[in-house]
């Protein structure tokens, strides 16, 4: 259960970052 939490966390936790450096990132945004 902790294994499969933690990759689910720490998958959502990098895409949320991208998503918000590439809002703030206009041009890495593409």
């Amino acid at each position: 259960r902790v294994m499969v939490n933690t990759g689910g966390n720490k998958r959502q936790v990098p895409a949320k970052r991208q998503n918000r450096g590439s809002r703030n990132s206009t041009g890495d945004g593409g």
